[in-house]
């Protein structure tokens, strides 16, 4: 279903319709955008609004960029951070491999609670990737 939503901006008042589940969001956007518009509308009083809302797109693109940046640069990290993953899960695997042909239980039970840590730690790291991507970014990285 839609809802019409009432946002203002500049004075302005804009009836959007939009899915229910994207009211708060846009709400959270409208208030966002007006916000940064009255930065500008403040700063430049005796300017024209078509500059204000200029500056103020600037602004806001500006913002979005910055955020982009960052996700390439967490994007970055989750890859090499699964890689170092990746290797570890190798190498413990190639351990208790060893450690098994060798008949060390102690060193399989060693090798087992690294391969559960390993575990643990990859599905955070997904957990983490997953909520970057959906936007939830009350999880800390």
């Amino acid at each position: 279903m839609s809802t019409t939503v009432k946002i203002q901006v500049l004075g302005h008042t804009l009836p959007l319709k939009v899915a229910d589940h994207e009211v708060e969001s846009i709400q959270r956007v409208g208030q966002f955008v007006d916000e940064t518009l009255s930065e500008f509308t403040e700063a430049a009083k005796n300017q024209p609004e078509s500059l204000v809302l200029i500056l103020g797109a600037m602004r806001i693109a500006e913002t979005l960029f910055g955020e982009q940046r960052k996700t390439e640069a967490l994007q970055t990290e989750v890859r090499t951070l699964r890689q170092e993953l990746e290797s570890l899960k190798k190498e413990s695997q190639e351990a208790l491999e060893t450690a098994a042909a060798q008949g060390g239980a102690l060193q399989r039970a060693e090798h087992e609670i690294q391969n559960e840590v390993i575990s643990s730690l990859t599905k955070r790291l997904e957990q983490l990737v997953e909520a970057h991507q959906t936007g939830h970014s009350s999880v800390p990285f």
